[in-house]
């Protein structure tokens, strides 16, 4: 009698007979998100038949089923259960799939197909951004002529009749042109192999392919389980190749991780990602697809070398922040955008530590955070604007010399606030403690390029006298004071002694010594400064003869020795 079977009693005992089951993975008859259902049809995905060792042969049928010509093709199902299996692994992280090597470059062709998918999807939505992008420049300058066409001419009768003539070649231009664009479209449709795919299931494709560059994808753990090839192991050729994109330092780093990298940078998917921004708005590139795309960007950048980074990420970032500049603020208030122009405002600083610029685009990414009515984003924006004039500060006080380059930027900085009002919005109506506390580095910048006018001082005294803010508006008055010019301290000192004693307190009083103070050691620094120019300025209008040490000594014996009078007046 054969046991197909093997049965025991459990252990709580009420009497009936359980089963053993065989551990499957992922579970069999179930098709919720994070799981793969069992199917007779080996053509619907090339992964689900291979839920234990003795299945494995089944996913090497599946492959072959539906490889073509060129390599591995994938549908929308396959991709759709891959994503399924790879966010179930966290969970679940069961190897039995993989116990065979062959399944391993099974699973290794399903990745590259993967890539290969992404890439291809990519570029059809570039293609589409770039004619949506021709046609609205086309339909521009068609309304220019026909606004041209249309204005009124006072003119002969055989003038009107040319330009009705010509009113009329234009209409049919744009009509003819709009027939090919229908045509087009229409037979892009039926062309685009992903015509059929809906926002949320391109966003998951995205996502999957972003999974496969963190280093805990379960290919590489399963790598590491049976077989562990590194970089040491690869030819001289291959290394070169992927030391074109990642670094080769790292031995740690599974190889298989480097090679996908390479495949992705190698087949432009960076350059296509960077194009899709360049001609998309929020209105033709979901916001989505960004942020997908800005995933699977950041989760490559790990593993790319500096020159790589330059190449790039770094061009990639300003279309990127354009791109989140023209989204609405109920936009920029999700998580996903803070993610994303937090990546952007950190791109540059890593590897361009040592070169200071003026990153405008930066800036204005920041102030469309600042100028939000919500006051997280505000701070951040704040934040990022302190921080550019942190890091002029620090480049500026390593160096002995400031460059002409450091005096451009720092007047190009100056510029920006003074233009956008930065001062004007921080003490105006929407005034905020928290926006006054983080101010200070803006205040003082601007004092010590001697951009903060008077003007600027009143916006801030105006808002001193406003009970809630008015003692952390005094706070800044210390540091601000050592950094003003003489004008702008006298007319503060002048608003001071404009209060009536009623109202003067104890910090206004402190002010005003402080202010006295300040334009006493501004008056004597002046007087200092005037001294030694004319001191100098006499020592060379003096006629010293040049000479051999005798001679000089004999002129000093010979010349008259100076009364005690006139030298106690030269002191």
């Amino acid at each position: 009698m054969s046991k197909e079977r093997t049965w025991r009693k459990p252990r709580g005992g009420d009497g009936d007979y359980n089963y053993r089951k065989q551990p499957v993975f992922p579970k069999a008859g179930k098709t919720q998100e994070g799981e793969l259902s069992e199917s007779n049809n080996l053509n619907e995905s090339p992964v689900k038949e291979a839920r234990t060792s003795r299945k494995g042969c089944c996913l090497a049928t599946a492959v072959s089923d539906v490889e073509g010509g060129d390599g591995l093709q994938l549908r929308k199902e396959h991709t759709l259960k891959i994503f399924a299996y790879i966010n179930s692994w966290t969970q679940r992280q069961c190897l039995c799939c993989f116990k065979e090597y062959k399944h391993l470059e099974i699973f290794n062709q399903v990745v590259c197909a993967l890539i290969n998918l992404v890439i291809a999807q990519v570029q059809v939505l570039r293609d589409q951004l770039c004619k949506h992008c021709t046609t609205v420049n086309i339909d521009s300058t068609w309304q220019d002529e026909t606004n041209q066409a249309e204005e009124p001419l006072n003119v002969d009768r055989e003038c009107n009749e040319g330009s009705t003539e010509r009113q009329k070649s234009i209409e049919k231009k744009s009509n003819s042109a709009r027939i090919c664009d229908l045509t087009e479209e229409e037979s892009s449709k039926s062309s685009d192999p992903f015509g059929l795919w809906s926002t949320d299931e391109k966003e998951k494709l995205l996502l999957c392919v972003a999974k496969i560059f963190q280093i805990q994808f379960p290919l590489y753990t399963a790598y590491k389980h049976n077989t562990h090839p590194t970089i040491e192991d690869i030819s001289t050729q291959e290394s070169n190749i992927l030391g074109a994109f990642c670094d080769m330092n790292d031995v740690e780093v599974p190889l298989h991780l480097l090679r996908y990298v390479c495949l992705f940078c190698g087949k432009n998917g960076l350059s296509l990602m960077k194009d899709c921004f360049e001609y998309g708005t929020p209105e033709t590139l979901p916001f989505l697809i960004a942020h997908a795309f800005i995933t699977v960007v950041s989760n490559i950048r790990i593993w790319l070398h500096i020159p790589a980074v330059m190449q790039h990420i770094i061009p990639f970032r300003t279309y990127v922040i354009r791109y989140l500049c023209k989204l609405s603020d109920q936009e920029l208030r999700q998580s996903a955008a803070r993610n994303m122009a937090d990546l952007m405002w950190s791109t540059v600083k890593e590897p361009l530590d040592t070169t200071l610029c003026f990153d405008k685009e930066s800036l204005d990414l920041a102030f469309k955070y600042f100028m939000s009515p919500t006051l997280t984003m505000r701070l951040a924006g704040l934040s990022q604007i302190t921080n550019q004039l942190h890091t002029f500060n620090d480049v500026c006080n390593n160096e002995s010399l400031v460059s002409d380059t450091e005096t451009s930027i720092a007047k190009e900085l100056a510029d920006w606030l003074i233009s956008n009002n930065v001062v004007e919005h921080i003490f105006g109506p929407n005034l905020h403690i928290e926006i006054i506390k983080q101010c200070q580095v803006i205040l003082n910048f601007l004092a010590a390029e001697g951009r903060l006018s008077t003007q600027h001082i009143d916006c801030i005294w105006a808002a001193a006298q406003l009970k809630h803010c008015s003692r952390y508006i005094h706070d800044l008055f210390p540091s601000l004071i050592k950094n003003l010019d003489p004008v702008p301290l006298r007319h503060l000192l002048n608003l001071v002694s404009a209060l009536e004693p009623s109202v003067h307190t104890e910090q206004t009083l402190y002010l005003a010594s402080m202010l006295i103070k300040a334009l006493w050691n501004n008056a004597l620094a002046a007087k200092a400064q005037l001294s030694k120019q004319s001191s100098f300025a006499s020592l060379l209008n003096t006629n010293i003869p040049i000479g051999n040490k005798k001679e000089e000594e004999e002129l000093r014996r010979a010349a008259p020795s100076p009364s005690p009078s006139r030298a106690c007046f030269g002191n």
